[in-house]
């Protein structure tokens, strides 16, 4: 709240996905009003509100009124429970998903164009950027997946997402390290890479 009251754009790396709830939070109560979510996730975080843990500070924050539009772009249909899918369905308007299956597995919607669409729809007014490690195949982190978005396909979507202004944080989190089969244990290098592409995009638009 302070960092986004100061004109400022925070950049938050580490931790579980239960921070999400806290950016947002912040963010919105700095700016006065809710804000949009883009979630690139294996999985939506919006399970129901049992007390707070790392798959809910979406379905908290946007049950307290912090967060707008929420879009989940390559959640896996196997992660998707009843509840959720009662949420979304049920608060259409406001909750969407774009699941990893539609997009890369059946292609029944392209990559590209469904960035275009989420951009277009979140951009109207502030939002946040959450990057969950998870989605990404292969990579060292709390529910490590033989199946997701290739580094550079991530790296694509965030720069995308994160040429705006309206871009208000970027959220990193799930990587484990110590869950690394690699001995070049290449995760730091990955976050390297999403963190500085976030700010080349940001400066691109200072230019």
């Amino acid at each position: 709240e302070k960092i986004v009251a100061a004109n400022k754009i925070p950049i938050l790396i580490g931790g579980g996905h239960n921070n999400s709830y806290g950016s947002i939070k912040g963010t919105s109560k700095a700016l006065n009003k809710p804000i949009n979510v883009i979630n690139l996730d294996a999985h939506t975080d919006f399970r129901a509100l049992e007390g707070r843990h790392s798959g809910n500070g979406f379905s908290y924050a946007f049950s307290e009124g912090f967060l707008n539009e929420y879009n989940v772009f390559g959640a896996h249909e196997n992660y998707v429970n009843k509840y959720m899918m009662h949420e979304f369905r049920d608060h259409f308007e406001k909750l969407k998903m774009y699941t990893f299956e539609e997009i890369k597995v059946r292609f029944e919607k392209d990559f590209i164009t469904t960035i275009n669409v989420i951009n277009k729809q979140i951009k109207t007014t502030f939002y946040g950027i959450e990057i969950d490690l998870d989605a990404i195949e292969n990579t060292a982190s709390s529910a490590m997946s033989p199946s997701g978005f290739s580094v550079t396909e991530t790296r694509q979507f965030l720069n995308f997402m994160a040429n705006c202004n309206n871009a208000s944080y970027l959220h990193i989190c799930e990587g484990s390290s110590s869950l690394s089969n690699n001995p070049e244990n290449l995760l730091g290098k990955l976050i390297t890479y999403l963190t500085t592409d976030f700010v080349k995009a940001q400066i691109s638009l200072k230019i």
